[in-house]
């Protein structure tokens, strides 16, 4: 489980630094995070409410939304954190010093 928080320093393919070293570039990630996880919740929630109506069964739906709650950012950060990662490589197309030798032997397509 501790390997699923474990970022490699950069990409073993194209040797693209991961962590780009910038204040706060962590914040982009965590925040679409949080925003995934409050969408899937809000959906959720009024999906089992109005499926459910005239009797929601309250109790099961707070339980499973607090389950969700804890469960969707541990899950999700790998995906969100990539998807952050790409898009901030979209925005800011890296440059020559963004990228350092690969780690895999026989992928050294830069030299």
């Amino acid at each position: 489980m501790l390997a699923w928080f474990r970022e490699s320093a950069n990409c073993p393919r194209c040797g693209l630094k991961l962590d780009r070293a910038e204040d706060g570039h962590q914040v982009g990630s965590y925040t679409l995070n949080i925003s995934v996880t409050l969408t899937v919740l809000v959906v959720g929630i009024g999906g089992a409410i109005w499926f459910t109506w005239p009797n929601p069964p309250y109790d099961r739906i707070t339980w499973w939304s607090v389950f969700a709650a804890v469960m969707l950012p541990l899950v999700m950060y790998p995906w969100t954190k990539t998807f952050y990662l790409a898009l901030h490589v979209l925005l800011h197309p890296p440059e020559e010093r963004d990228f350092i030798a690969p780690a895999e032997p026989g992928l050294n397509r830069r030299s």
